[in-house]
């Protein structure tokens, strides 16, 4: 559960940091966002799983 409130705090980070640089050199961000919301995603998952 810790590793999923991580992911979603840095998720924002990462999101303000587009609307930041939006037409600046860190246009990879967008790729850091996608690789942060697959783990949020794989982390809900295992935390699903793990209550039933």
């Amino acid at each position: 559960m810790k590793q999923l409130l991580e992911l979603l705090q840095l998720k924002d980070l990462v999101r303000k940091e587009i609307a930041y640089n939006e037409e600046g050199p860190h246009s990879d961000w967008k790729d850091v966002l996608w690789n942060i919301e697959a783990e949020i995603y794989k982390c809900r998952n295992k935390l699903l799983n793990e209550d039933h």
